[in-house]
């Protein structure tokens, strides 16, 4: 599971079979969470884990995915698009992976190695539609709640 940490909160990348994908953030000062489910677009698709998550120096996220293959760009963690699709199966490619220069990012599939310019991020949101964006999740959150009760009992 991806995790970032900052000053008043840490971000998580959901990677659940639970959910169809998110984004978890803990508050450690008042012990408060905040989630952000999200779903694609494209109803075929239907997860969204998470393998790798990195904020920018410019402010953006990014994020490697390892079900569907691909990895997606955000700026406010709610609304992500897509930068580069691999693979839509559900078999989980543990080698997405992003890291972060002056200029580029690049990512690694296990397959290929990718080089992206970081303004071009930028202008990639600006000029296309979210691939992924929030839903309310009523089913998931049931789900998950019966597993919780579940490894209780």
């Amino acid at each position: 599971m991806p995790i970032k940490v900052f000053k008043d909160e840490i971000v998580f990348g959901m990677d659940s079979g639970i959910a169809r994908g998110g984004i978890g953030v803990y508050y450690p000062n008042s012990n408060h969470w905040n989630f952000i489910f999200f779903k694609w677009y494209d109803e075929k698709v239907r997860f969204a884990q998470m393998n790798n998550l990195k904020m920018l120096d410019n402010g953006l996220w990014v994020a490697g995915l390892r079900a569907p293959q691909a990895i997606v760009t955000s700026k406010d963690l709610r609304r992500w698009y897509l930068v580069y699709a691999e693979g839509f199966d559900n078999r989980f490619n543990l080698y997405m992976s992003i890291s972060e220069g002056k200029e580029f990012i690049a990512c690694s599939t296990g397959k290929s190695l990718l080089l992206f310019k970081k303004d071009k991020l930028q202008e990639l949101i600006a000029r296309t539609q979210p691939i992924m964006i929030t839903y309310k999740a009523w089913l998931d959150k049931l789900r998950g709640l019966g597993f919780i009760l579940k490894r209780k009992i």
